[in-house]
């Protein structure tokens, strides 16, 4: 699952389940952009540099800590999420509902 959060407010912007390539995380980076944004974090994966600009574009690891506490809240919070549970859903389409609801407000 790839999603963005906005820094102000702490909302999950768009999200997206698929693995992490270039065609799949494209139409998020470009929601994302569509907002203009004045700066972008992001992690480590090489396929961002082709989709997001050098200008706005940052790789701070200090940055990135408010997506990674909503990761271990989304494990805890949504079991179905988790592979090593009961309850683990392996519909994406269920999963999508999920979070959805877990992230609408």
């Amino acid at each position: 699952m790839t999603y963005a959060i906005e820094r102000t407010t702490k909302k999950v912007i768009v999200f997206h389940i698929s693995n992490k390539i270039k065609e799949n995380v494209k139409p998020l980076v470009n929601t994302v952009l569509s907002l203009n944004p004045s700066s972008i974090y992001t992690n480590r994966l090489n396929i961002y540099p082709g989709l997001i600009s050098k200008a706005i574009r940052k790789r701070f690891q200090y940055c990135t800590n408010i997506i990674e506490r909503t990761n271990l809240t989304l494990r805890i919070h949504i079991k179905r999420s988790s592979k090593k549970t009961i309850c683990f859903s392996k519909s994406i389409i269920h999963i999508e509902i999920y979070l959805k609801i877990y992230f609408w407000e």
